[in-house]
């Protein structure tokens, strides 16, 4: 379990420091899975012929993205991984409850040819770590997101930090779904993205039902959406656990 966490608008990011809303997320992949079978051996007439291993099938990747957003969030981010070859797969999270999106996840999952590199952002971090119990999947990857155990609540994270700033500045509509402005996405949530790429994210963000370690970590000093301000660096986390999921 990690023991550092912070309170963002949409949660609480684990083993992040922050600045404002959000400062250095650590970028966190997990390995669902420490050994391999051996090959088996083919008994030929009088010997025995072992036969030289055939190339491990490529893990396709599932990306699962946080509160506030869709899966147009990593639009920077997929060409990269698609670019070597990946099949990449975003989900589109309803947002409505854990259970919901952790669904749609595995739906995502199960259609997949063979194994999975689950990458879950911000909220996500809960949903894969629900959704990535299976044996389909190889990694997990954590990107500026909650990294709870499995069945623990997300609520529970850093509930003794104080408040992120943008966590007070949430627009409620009567239907009961939460969501941030144009201003304080750009101020609290996306703070070193170009003011063009903010205002896309606030019209295409996914607003939110308000009711409802054995980890190599990379850090990265950005704003809560890596994905969009350094999309390479978080590319190369998630080939690097394609890498190490073969």
């Amino acid at each position: 379990m990690l023991s550092t966490c912070v309170r963002t608008v949409d949660g609480l990011i684990c083993r992040i420091r922050a600045a404002s809303l959000l400062l250095s997320p650590r970028l966190i992949r997990r390995s669902t899975s420490t050994s391999r079978s051996d090959s088996r051996l083919l008994r030929v007439a009088a010997g025995t012929w072992s036969p030289p291993a055939a190339a491990a099938e490529q893990p396709s990747v599932v990306i699962v993205h946080g509160a506030f957003a869709d899966g147009s969030d990593w639009a920077k981010v997929i060409p990269l991984l698609q670019a070597k070859g990946i099949k990449v797969t975003a989900v589109q999270n309803s947002l409505t409850s854990l259970a919901d999106d952790v669904a749609a996840a595995k739906r995502a999952i199960d259609n997949q040819p063979g194994k999975v590199v689950l990458v879950g952002h911000s909220w996500g971090g809960t949903v894969i770590t629900e959704a990535g119990a299976g044996d389909k999947v190889a990694s997990l990857v954590y990107v500026a997101a909650f990294a709870p155990d499995v069945g623990q609540a997300t609520s529970d994270l850093g509930k003794d930090l104080p408040p992120a700033p943008g966590i007070t500045k949430l627009t409620v509509e009567k239907f009961g779904f939460a969501s941030l402005s144009p201003a304080v996405l750009k101020e609290d949530f996306a703070q070193d993205v170009p003011a063009p790429h903010a205002a896309v994210m606030a019209a295409t963000q996914g607003p939110i039902a308000v009711k409802a370690s054995g980890a190599k970590t990379t850090e990265l000093p950005t704003s809560h959406v890596p994905q969009q301000s350094r999309p390479e660096d978080v590319a190369k986390v998630i080939l690097d656990a394609v890498a190490a999921s073969k």
